[in-house]
């Protein structure tokens, strides 16, 4: 019962990261290059 919960937990965790990484990474590399284009 604690073992499929905490897998769960981990399948959920995955998956906000890699929604997090998805939309984050536009926005870093907006951010990168506003800066590298800035004097």
């Amino acid at each position: 019962m604690v073992k499929s919960s905490l897998i769960e937990l981990v399948f959920l965790l995955i998956l906000i990261l890699l929604l997090m990484g998805l939309l984050g990474f536009p926005l870093v590399f907006t951010l990168f290059y506003s800066f590298s284009l800035a004097p």
